[in-house]
């Protein structure tokens, strides 16, 4: 008996531990695989990727912007067009990972087409596999085309068609080469620049939308029935919050196209306060302003920071595109997007679609309504407002012989410089919207208006194509 207890004993034991092990491996298998699996540190990752030629990335006219090619027995990724889309498609590094669509859509670059992977199992003399295409909606001589206006000026373009929300220029300066020998050379470097180069500016950068927030201002304003004329003297105080035009215009009687196209302060100021709090942040989240969305590459949310009630000085502030609004110049475009497209914003996108080296499609993009910020009724009326803004108000350096352009430029101020950021927003043709852009200058130190002939430059050059 004494014997048996201690057989007992040990059985109990053994049983105990291969029970503790039969629930960790289903715990495992179950929460923790996938995660481990897929960790980046994971070498059999690399050795997999590695088996499989990476796939190429095309822009939407079929102009190769990223190939991989083996060189001995690895392969190397090339970017023949440098930092032009060093933000957008990014890079693919063995030492310092990924990023951009090399990212997101890594799964599909290294993936066999599943009828070749069965066929080649009882191929034996089968040659490297490669990985499915990217397509993207890009135009590369359009961004070509930006980054030559920009040039060595810190900001970012962005193009997109209104009424689908394809992608058409996503450029940021300043940049980086992703190829790999620049990479492994300068990433310290780059890592500790304050010009923080490996910021995407078109879609991760924050800023002040100065008087481009004045549509989502005018939109707030036409709703709530205030926007009425007023006597524009140049300033107005409220609440003890003094709220200046630019250079201390006084404009007179003014109506609110004429308080639009002239981007008056004291107009869109007044127009906060009597808006309101509750509406003034619906109407800006119908515009994408505090939400996120769906998209191909990591994007920042724009910030509406009231956490608390906002006073009538947070009121002004806001109307004119200031105080605690932070927003990405991607956001702006989809804001001028959702006018051009009769108050609807689509869901941007960069890839159209991945295909196989047999032509099989591994993935496809279809456009999709994000939301809708407007009426048609008053998008209508925003949209004769902007086109006044460009025919005969701030935004003039944009207007166009044979094409009616709908825009506004925007200013603003900064807690971090005494240099303002430079803002213009528009689409075209206004009557039938096919582009949409946003241009933004950061510490320019001048107005939005100095934006606006590059976006005049940006349509002539695509609308002529």
């Amino acid at each position: 008996m004494k014997y048996n207890g201690k057989i007992i004993t040990v059985m109990v034991v053994i049983c105990a531990m291969f029970l503790s092990l039969a629930v960790y491996l289903t715990y495992f298998t179950l929460f923790d695989a996938t995660e481990v699996v897929e960790n980046k540190f994971n070498k059999r990752i690399r050795e997999r990727e590695e088996s499989i030629l990476r796939g190429s990335i095309f822009d939407s006219s079929g102009e190769v912007l990223a190939y991989s090619s083996m060189e001995g027995n690895k392969q190397k990724r090339y970017y023949p067009y440098s930092g032009r889309y060093a933000h957008v498609i990014g890079y693919n590094s063995v030492t310092y990972d990924k990023s951009g669509l090399e990212n997101t859509f890594n799964d599909i670059l290294v993936k066999e087409d599943p009828l070749e992977e069965i066929s080649g199992f009882f191929d034996m003399n089968k040659e490297m596999s490669k990985g499915a295409d990217l397509y993207l909606t890009i135009d590369n001589a359009l961004t070509a085309k930006a980054e030559k206006l920009m040039g060595r000026k810190n900001g970012s373009v962005v193009a997109l068609k209104p009424k689908t929300g394809e992608v058409l220029c996503m450029y940021s300066n300043p940049t980086f080469d992703p190829n790999d020998s620049a990479l492994n050379e300068n990433f310290a470097t780059l890592s500790q620049s304050e010009n923080a180069p490996f910021l995407g500016r078109a879609n991760q950068g924050l800023y002040p939308p100065g008087s481009t927030f004045k549509i989502v201002t005018a939109a707030a304003a036409l709703e709530a029935g205030v926007a009425g004329n007023i006597l524009d003297e140049g300033e107005i105080v409220i609440d003890g919050y003094v709220v200046k035009n630019y250079n201390n215009k006084k404009l007179g009687e003014i109506d609110v196209k004429q308080g639009f196209a002239r981007s008056s302060n004291v107009m869109f100021a007044s127009y906060g306060v009597q808006i309101g709090e509750k509406r003034l942040k619906d109407v800006a989240s119908r515009f994408g302003i505090g939400e996120s969305f769906d998209f191909d590459i990591r994007t920042s949310k724009s910030l509406f920071n009231y956490e608390n009630a906002m006073g009538q000085t947070d009121l002004a502030a806001c109307g004119i595109g200031q105080g605690k609004l932070l927003v990405t110049p991607l956001n702006m475009a989809l804001v001028a997007a959702a006018i051009a497209n009769d108050g609807v914003i689509m869901e941007p996108y960069i890839v159209e679609k991945a295909l196989y080296p047999s032509g099989r499609q591994a993935y496809a993009a279809k456009p999709n309504v994000w939301k809708t910020a407007v009426s048609e009724a008053v998008a209508s009326v925003i949209e004769s407002m902007m086109i006044e803004c460009v025919e005969t108000g701030t935004g003039t350096g944009a207007k166009l012989s044979g094409v009616t352009v709908a825009g506004k430029t925007g200013t603003a101020e900064n807690e971090e410089s005494d240099k303002t950021h430079a803002w213009f927003v528009c689409y075209a043709p206004a009557e039938n919207p096919e582009i949409a852009i946003c241009v933004m200058q950061e510490y320019a130190g001048v107005t939005g208006s100095n934006c606006a002939p590059i976006a005049r430059e940006l349509i002539t050059y695509y609308l002529n194509k």
